[in-house]
């Protein structure tokens, strides 16, 4: 009996204490309450007060796009929903987002399908001009960051350079209009081609074949020869084997002084077509420059090449057939 009365009076206790403090005491909010008020919160479409809307229809826009990083989802379901992506419904928010995802850095094993859809992300913004006034400042920080994955780096240097000057099927889409920016963007290209510390990577060559594409696009010829002076040093190493790169950099060197009909590198280019001992990728591209040179003195030795046997026949044929300007007949004497 003395046991139960004890036990009563600290009941009634902790009911007394529990009642004189109850303004102090926490809320407690049922959970799924307590997520739908963050969520509306989040959102820049919160409704007015007093007014509810289910929380299906409020996406908060900084996780609208979380799935994209989710590396259990099939990076082709990713890619086709940036496809479907319309610039006209994406809040502030959401273009905040796509932009902050540039930035993401995947786990080694996740990484590969990751890139696939960065790249997505980069030709959605590119042609719908989403956040246009960032799109080549965002891309600019990338090429210029010495930590950024290299992947990134070259992805980046492929889109800007579409930005500033859209080639084919990009015509008539928007662009950036800034000469400062367009400035900008062809300097940081050819300063990672002449990078030291990006020799062996893939982006030098990258960034000369885009280079090359932006000559014939609508920047600015005086842009265009500021950057290939800047680059000649480069070539005059490159091009002879003197400055070590990775071999397919220095393929695309010859490749790009030929398309850019560099005259200075002619004589090292036709010594290198005609020079059965010189690597048979060289020799190739060679050729093929040669047909942009498209000296008469190339035509007899090219002639030669295209009769052979040689696994170079078909190139020669092909730069013959722009040199003599016969379709039908590339060994026809002139």
């Amino acid at each position: 009996m003395k046991y139960l009365s004890l036990a009563i009076i600290l009941c009634l206790g902790t009911g007394l204490f529990a009642w004189l403090n109850f303004d102090e005491a926490p809320v407690l909010i049922d959970h799924s309450e307590a997520e739908k008020a963050v969520q509306i919160s989040e959102s820049e479409h919160a409704p007015a007060e007093g007014y509810e809307v289910p929380v299906a229809e409020i996406p908060p826009p900084s996780t609208r796009f979380k799935f994209l990083t989710d590396p259990s989802i099939r990076w082709q379901v990713r890619a086709n929903h940036l496809r479907e992506l319309d610039a006209n419904t994406l809040s502030q928010a959401d273009v905040d987002t796509l932009y902050e995802l540039l930035d993401h850095r995947p786990l080694p094993e996740h990484a590969e399908d990751w890139w696939t859809v960065v790249n997505e992300i980069m030709e959605q913004m590119r042609i719908q001009a989403i956040g246009r006034e960032r799109y080549a400042k965002a891309l600019l920080a990338i090429i210029r960051d010495s930590s950024a994955p290299e992947v990134a780096r070259d992805y980046s240097i492929q889109h800007l350079m579409q930005w500033i000057a859209p080639q084919g099927e990009n015509l008539g889409l928007s662009h950036e209009e800034d000469p400062a920016l367009i400035r900008e963007a062809v300097t940081a290209t050819i300063t990672a081609i002449m990078d030291p510390e990006l020799a062996q990577t893939y982006i030098p060559g990258t960034a000369l074949n885009m280079l090359v594409d932006a000559s014939s696009g609508v920047i600015e010829p005086q842009i265009i020869d500021e950057a290939i002076a800047r680059l000649e040093p480069w070539l005059r190493g490159v091009i002879p084997g003197r400055i070590s790169v990775d071999p397919i950099n220095r393929y695309d060197a010859i490749g790009a002084a030929g398309s850019l009909g560099l005259r200075e590198h002619y004589p090292m280019i036709r010594g290198f077509a005609f020079d059965e001992e010189v690597d048979p990728e060289v020799r190739l591209l060679s050729i093929a420059s040669l047909a942009i040179y498209d000296d008469e003195s190339d035509l007899e030795p090219m002639r030669q090449i295209a009769r052979s046997n040689s696994p170079l026949s078909y190139p020669a044929k092909r730069a013959l057939e722009k040199m003599t300007n016969d379709q039908s007949n590339p060994f026809a004497s002139p």
